[in-house]
């Protein structure tokens, strides 16, 4: 089980977040910290990726924004579960988490 965080992430760069590639494309997925657990890593597939092609299997959260301070997804993240207990859900909004009230 993760362990809340004293203080949640308000911020995506400060959640250590980076593209991952898929293969020979490029910005396929975005993977950052939870914002309100530690030792929790997240991880969407973005639509356009980021070399302006769709996500692998045609699935992924819409993306505007190229930059982590400016990126927003929509719809909201919701991750409920999963092995090591993180359970988060919210919005990446101009590259500011907000956190919905169900997440724990």
């Amino acid at each position: 089980m993760t362990k809340r965080r004293a203080e949640p992430l308000r911020h995506l760069v400060d959640a250590d977040p980076h593209w991952v590639d898929y293969g020979e494309r490029r910005g396929v997925l975005l993977q950052f910290e939870c914002p309100i657990h530690d030792g929790c890593h997240l991880g969407v597939p973005v639509d356009p990726a980021l070399d302006g092609g769709p996500p692998p299997e045609g699935r992924g959260w819409k993306r505007t924004g190229d930059t982590f301070e400016t990126l927003t997804l929509s719809p909201s993240i919701r991750i409920l579960g999963g092995a090591n207990g993180c359970r988060w859900h919210g919005f990446i909004r101009g590259g500011r988490f907000e956190t919905c009230g169900d997440a724990r």
